[in-house]
């Protein structure tokens, strides 16, 4: 006996082996769809990384206060720089887990620095959402985008990781939990000790 599947069987076969197939993270379903499949945050492709292990770029931004703060200002003590803007829902939600990180008791904020560098947005932006949130990281604003991209920064967040004497140690594009954060600083800093 002969045995011939109805059209519709096979367009339910076919839904469900793409269905399985997008589920499953496959490339080949946005491929054939003509679309580019996002890059991992932490990809080295979505990240330039010409500046590691190179000094870092000079920068004179001011901060929310108007005080002007330079690269400078950090010399000898390692420095995490993480470039952000409040228009990014993952660059906002990092103010939030460095805020975090900082408040927590293990951290020696004489041993390592943060700084978040706003990219390309007003003042009164910046200042109304660190107000809002009751956020104290140090923030510098480089409304121009000049220092953004000095940075050569492609994505938002962005992290450089710093060693005392001003050299990017790590760049790292994408959201990190505050322990992720801690790790890559416990490492910059078992590397300025060696």
């Amino acid at each position: 006996m002969k045995s011939i599947l109805s059209p519709a069987a096979v367009v339910v076969g076919i839904a469900l082996l793409f269905f399985v197939l997008y589920q499953q993270g496959s490339t080949i379903i946005p491929g054939l769809a003509g679309e580019v499949p996002s890059m991992e945050a932490s990809d080295t492709e979505a990240t330039d990384m010409s500046l590691l292990n190179v000094r870092a770029p000079y920068f004179d931004l001011p901060n929310i206060n108007g005080d002007h703060v330079t690269l400078d200002s950090f010399s000898n003590t390692p420095l995490v720089v993480v470039f952000w803007t409040t228009t990014s829902g993952d660059g906002a939600d990092q103010i939030k887990i460095l805020d975090d990180y900082l408040a927590s008791p293990d951290v020696d904020q004489q041993l390592v620095q943060v700084v978040a560098i706003n990219s390309q947005e007003e003042k009164s932006v910046i200042t109304a959402f660190m107000r809002r949130g009751g956020y104290t990281v140090p923030t510098l604003i480089d409304s121009r985008g000049v220092v953004t991209e000095q940075y050569k920064v492609r994505g938002i967040p962005v992290f450089y990781f710093l060693d005392g004497g001003g050299v990017v140690r790590e760049i790292y594009t994408g959201i990190l939990s505050a322990r992720m954060v801690g790790d890559k600083v416990e490492q910059l800093l078992r590397g300025a000790t060696l």
